[in-house]
């Protein structure tokens, strides 16, 4: 789980509330996991989680692009990786149903990822992008 009072702030008002919407989206989907009762909501809820990184990370990438961010290119091969090992954990869960190794991903993987990748990647992101607006 990811608590949102400690996920770092970043230059961006809107990429700071996209980051809360899917930091609810994936502790909801962590305690759904966790319970391990109702794999429907689980599946529903991983896609929607999906989802909306699909669209958080194509309006990142819309910005930097925009703006002409020199780190554009590693930033974006970060979420091609996290966006198809997500969608590879789907297919596994969705063919497999092991929870525990679903467990495993978010609680080992993907959780580490997102503050790594949001004070590594975001944060510098951000300021070029708020230092390009002043």
């Amino acid at each position: 789980m990811i608590n949102k009072s400690d996920l770092s702030l970043i230059a961006n008002e809107e990429i700071n509330a996209i980051h809360l919407e899917e930091v609810e989206i994936l502790n909801a989907l962590i305690t759904l996991v966790n319970e391990g009762k109702d794999r429907d909501a689980i599946t529903d809820t991983f896609q929607a989680f999906i989802g909306h990184m699909q669209a958080h990370f194509t309006y990142e990438e819309g910005l930097m692009k925009e703006a002409g961010y020199g780190m554009f290119t590693i930033h974006q091969a970060e979420h091609y990786k996290v966006l198809n090992e997500a969608r590879y954990n789907l297919m596994d869960w969705s063919s497999s149903k092991d929870i525990e190794r679903l467990q495993e991903y978010f609680s080992e993987d993907l959780v580490a990822w997102y503050d790594q990748h949001v004070d590594a990647m975001d944060k510098p992101m951000a300021d070029f992008l708020h230092k390009g607006t002043n």
